[in-house]
């Protein structure tokens, strides 16, 4: 029912489009979702979620979509996307992303626009260079 909070007990894993943007959603990203592992599409955007975006998101390997836009997401962008390798559109921007862009494989494909908004973000693609060290890939 619309309105009413529930607790999932078991989830589907054959979904392949999950949109649930502009529903006012709020709390973390389960990381669950990485466990979706047939979604092609996922868009959670304009919604009030907040926290990290899941590195389990980095299991999706169908994916070829992500829109985790308008948003107050926090924290650095996993290196676990890197390894999304269908992945076509990315949208970050309007959060509270900071650190480096990863870098490598659809993660050079992406324009600025991907990350507009996150203050904190350095690295290619935008003008903003990263000051500090590279983390260490996974």
């Amino acid at each position: 029912m619309k309105g009413s909070e529930r607790e999932l007990q078991r989830i589907l894993t054959i979904f392949t489009i999950i949109d649930f943007s502009s529903n006012r959603f709020h709390g973390e990203i389960p990381k669950e979702l990485g466990e979706l592992n047939s979604l092609v599409l996922l868009n959670l955007s304009h919604n009030s979620l907040n926290g990290q975006i899941p590195s389990s998101l980095g299991k999706l390997v169908e994916l070829e979509s992500l829109d985790l836009s308008s948003n107050k997401l926090q924290g650095r962008i996993p290196e676990q996307l890197t390894k999304l390798t269908f992945l076509s559109v990315l949208n970050l921007s309007q959060n509270e992303l900071v650190g480096h862009i990863p870098e490598g494989k659809q993660f050079s494909t992406f324009s600025n626009d991907s990350y507009i908004g996150n203050s904190g973000l350095r690295g290619f693609p935008l003008t903003k260079k990263c000051k500090e060290p590279r983390p260490p890939s996974p």
